[in-house]
């Protein structure tokens, strides 16, 4: 914030107001203007004063000076049309007219104090401080003291003594006069404030410091003390304190500019401290933050400019310092720090440029000698005289089109020399300019495709070479526009997700590029790439990875084919190969933090797929508001659930995998006071047959109680069997059928054999989301007579949308439909009719993954059944006596409603 105590029109604008309003009063007007011969005025002039008073009152300040610009016509000494006239060229800042003047009115007046007060605050707006200090002198000989005008005067003669003390840097005698304006006017906040602040400026911190709390004191709600607070302990090295008050200016001056003042002040000190904690991630965070409230901020992009070119973020950290540069055009740190990202981005016209702007200004500082130092490593890379060549070409350039903007030829050719400098959007805009101003251009056209191929606008980049065409004359170069109208058609086809058609685009760029004697790397990579990406999404993928490999032969250092290979070769099960890709991403020096750590992972999982072991632990806490599914008399319940597992996988060859899970787990019923520890063991072997991918497997569940070791146990078998495929169209089925047997120590009556037969489908579907939709046919049949009310046929329908959100977040929501028709004559009736249930679920989730390690989740869940039966009492006494109480007729066969929600934590080791 500007503190200085400098000319301040607006200011002397008030008081020009205030001076004027104490003239027009006519009480003011009686007492101070003895000299004014009213009676010898011309009658036309003062019907002019009369005017411009009436002017003044209704802030007509025109109007009022054309009538006292005309009395003075008629009357050159008119006192008032004098002074009036001198307070309106003040206003206009006409210092030299407006004192012409006011001195005229004082000959005129001499016993006047009002234009020697007018006099004075000119003479102190223009810095003429000692004359004005003599003006304020003689007026207040001329007044009573205690009257109002001597008053304004000596605090006005006060101040500019400050004024003169602070210009002459006199510090002994700034402190003295402004201990005296503190202790006279201790009342008026106005000239605290402008002490304080001058102390702060001054380095006198204790005593501004004393000053702003008298006047939180006397203003707690005031956010402008608190922001100099905050202000002064900046000054004073102490960032915590500053940071204090400025969140309470934040909170003090909410809806005002001085909040986001306040809040950029705040965010900067924090992410300052936080780099001197070595938190760089989170102090880029404040800074960012910072960004959002201006974007021009100079801290705030020069150390996110820092973190994002430590990142590699070339673009982020260019566009950071070039936000620098238009504020600072002087910032030499900023333009040797551009000139490295430049560098680093492969742009060296712009690095040189920058380099030499920091050379011609101050080459023996330590900055120039860093530049020189960098100069000397790009001269040995590359020949600085042709870069600096395009430099003025540039230049030469843009002289000419000042000249003639609308020169097809120097538009063409500026675009190209932007293109070579990376500046791609630039040159663009000079293409697009050059086609509008010449349609019938060729080069414009077909330099504007190969800009727009390169930016990969792939169907801006075909309408400029189908233009292209259409004007060249000249074969090689027509032929030339062809083979790369075949490469954007094959991009346009990927862009539009027509596989079929970019495969046979790049096949055909393919041959021609093979029946060349000298083929261009980076055309063949081109091509290599999009015969790679067309075939994989195509579902070939032996033919995709065949491309990548041949790409990888032709551009070793290519880390996204070697990324895309891994991929392929992942889903192929060539696990050697995948891991071979992935660990050349990891040792390379270039590789982006995020590909380097996706490489990684995917090792991990790697090995964790095809030998070795891999853990899940969780915690859930459950609320169920009908545990007992009860259409009345509903138990309200809430659970904590434990669990984990242990995955062991080995490959025992290609297409065939054993998987071993054990999962234990625990859950308590907090008001029931009863628990479950289960215990599964279940092994699986995965193997591909006849086009299938099949799961073959069974599990063994047992369930028992700790706290109540007398509960009935029981121990579940089941056997699965699964077969999944893809079809082209990229939907995926799954069909599967399994046994399961049931069984009760204590309660036999609900031993059951269980036989499902599942059919799913799913696909992907639009912005990050996968779709999936099945039916199930279940048939269960009870092995003991008693149990014989639960023997039932049941048909269900399920859906489900999974979304992703964002990298982090993702999401779901389901929904069910069953129908149970239970086969024997229900209990309830005395075995006449038979129970039918009629079921609708809704359930909905969040995913929120920390890291690839940690997630938490939470979901909600909903139920409704109808039944066309209530439910009975199928339990015996004794058997009652072995549950819990409040579930002895929990069952699922009656009508019901149920909420649940749960939340919990999941890691993955």
């Amino acid at each position: 914030m500007n503190r200085t105590f400098a000319h301040r029109p607006v200011l002397l604008l008030r008081t020009m107001v205030v001076l004027v309003l104490l003239y027009t009063s006519s009480a003011v007007s009686q007492e101070l203007l003895p000299e004014v011969d009213t009676e010898s005025m011309v009658p036309a002039v003062e019907k002019l004063i009369e005017a411009g008073r009436q002017a003044l009152r209704a802030g007509d300040i025109e109007a009022a000076a054309r009538a006292y610009s005309e009395a003075l016509r008629l009357q050159p000494k008119t006192p008032e049309a004098l002074y009036q006239m001198a307070i309106y060229y003040f206003r206009k800042q006409d210092y030299v007219r407006g004192f012409e003047l006011i001195r005229k009115a004082i000959e005129v007046a001499p016993n006047n104090p009002f234009p020697r007060l007018a006099l004075a605050k000119g003479l102190g707006e223009v810095g003429d401080f000692e004359a004005a200090i003599a003006q304020y002198q003689q007026i207040l000989d001329m007044l009573d003291p205690d009257s109002r005008p001597a008053q304004a005067a000596a605090l006005e003669m006060n101040l500019l003594k400050f004024r003169l003390a602070t210009r002459d840097r006199d510090r002994e005698q700034l402190q003295e006069i402004g201990d005296l304006l503190v202790s006279r006017y201790s009342n008026n906040p106005s000239v605290l404030e402008l002490v304080a602040n001058v102390y702060v400026r001054a380095g006198f911190y204790n005593q501004a410091r004393d000053i702003y709390f008298s006047l939180l004191n006397m203003m707690p709600d005031n956010p402008q003390i608190e922001f100099y607070l905050g202000d002064l302990y900046e000054a004073m090295r102490d960032p915590e304190k500053a940071v204090i008050h400025y969140e309470r200016a934040m909170d003090k001056g909410q809806g005002t500019p001085l909040e986001q003042s306040a809040h950029i002040r705040a965010a900067i000190l924090k992410a300052i401290l936080l780099l001197q904690q070595g938190e760089k991630d989170l102090a880029q965070q404040h800074f960012l933050e910072v960004l959002e409230l201006d974007e021009n901020n100079v801290i705030a992009n020069m150390n996110a400019a820092a973190y994002f070119h430590e990142q590699r973020d070339f673009e982020s950290a260019r566009q950071a310092y070039q936000r620098v540069i238009e504020r600072q055009p002087d910032n030499l740190e900023a333009h040797y720090r551009l000139a490295i990202v430049s560098l680093d981005m492969g742009d060296s016209v712009n690095g040189v440029r920058h380099l030499d702007y920091v050379l011609a200004r101050a080459p023996d500082s330590p900055i120039g000698q860093a530049a020189q130092d960098t100069m000397g490593r790009v001269q040995q890379r590359f020949d600085v005289e042709v870069i600096r060549q395009v430099i003025a070409d540039e230049q030469m350039l843009a002289q000419q089109l000042r000249e003639d903007p609308d020169d097809p030829e120097a538009l063409t050719a500026m675009g190209d020399v932007l293109l070579r400098q990376q500046r791609r959007e630039q040159a663009l805009e000079y293409f697009e300019r050059a086609m509008q101003a010449a349609p019938n251009y060729g080069a414009a056209f077909v330099k504007a495709g190969r800009a727009y191929d390169e930016a990969r606008q792939h169907a801006k980049a075909k309408e400029a070479y189908q233009r292209a065409l259409a004007l060249l004359s000249d074969d090689d170069k027509a032929a030339q526009i062809r083979e790369r109208l075949v490469v954007v058609s094959g991009n346009l086809y990927l862009d539009d997700k027509e596989f079929e058609k970019a495969e046979e685009n790049f096949q055909q760029a393919y041959q021609i590029l093979r029946a060349k004697e000298d083929v261009d790397d980076v055309d063949l990579a081109e091509v290599l790439w999009g015969l790679a990406m067309s075939n994989a999404q195509q579902g070939d993928l032996e033919e995709a990875a065949t491309w990548y490999e041949e790409l990888i032969a032709v551009v070793p250092g290519h880390l996204g084919a070697r990324i895309n290979a891994a991929f392929v070769y992942e889903q192929l099960e060539e696990e050697e190969k995948a891991s071979a890709h992935y660990n050349a991403v990891r040792l390379a020096d270039n590789a982006p933090p995020a590909m380097r750590q996706r490489a990684e992972d995917r090792l991990d999982y790697i090995r964790r797929q095809t030998n070795g072991f891999s853990y899940i632990v969780g915690y859930v806490m459950g609320f169920d508001d009908n545990l007992n599914s009860a259409r009345s008399n509903k138990f309200f319940e809430y659970r904590s659930d434990l669990f984990a597992s242990a995955i062991y996988r080995y490959k025992l060859r290609k297409g065939m995998k054993l998987s071993v899970t054990v999962s234990p787990s625990y859950s308590i019923y907090h008001r029931a006071e009863f628990d479950f520890f289960n215990f599964t063991v279940s092994p699986d072997l995965l193997f591909e047959k006849w086009g299938y991918d099949w799961t073959v497997g069974m599990s063994r569940n047992s369930q028992s109680s700790v706290l109540r070791p007398e509960q009935s146990s029981t121990v579940t078998d089941t056997f699965s069997a699964d077969a999944s495929w893809l079809t082209d169209d990229k939907v995926g089925y799954r069909v599967g059928l399994d046994y399961r047997g049931f069984g009760s120590t204590q309660n036999p009556f609900f031993d059951a054999n269980t036989y499902n037969l599942g059919l799913s489908a799913n696909f992907a579907g639009p912005d990050n989301s996968f779709l999936s939709y099945g039916y199930s046919l279940t048939v269960n049949n009870n092995k003991n007579p008693l149990g014989s009310d639960y023997a039932y046929t049941g048909h269900g329908l399920n859906g489900r949308i999974d979304k992703r959100i964002d990298e982090r977040l993702t999401g779901y929501i389901s929904g069910r439909l069953g129908l149970n028709l239970y086969k024997n004559a229900d209990s309830s009736t005395n075995f006449q009719r038979q129970r039918r249930t009629f079921s609708l679920g809704f359930g909905t989730g969040l995913t929120f993954r920390i890291d690839s390690w940690v997630s938490f989740f939470t979901s909600y869940n909903f139920t409704t059944q109808y039944a066309n039966l209530p439910v009975g009492v199928i339990l015996t006494e004794q058997q009652s006596a072995e549950v819990p109480e409040r579930v002895r007729q929990s069952s699922s066969v009656g009508s019901f409603v149920r909420h649940s929600i749960s939340v919990g934590i999941r890691m993955n080791f």
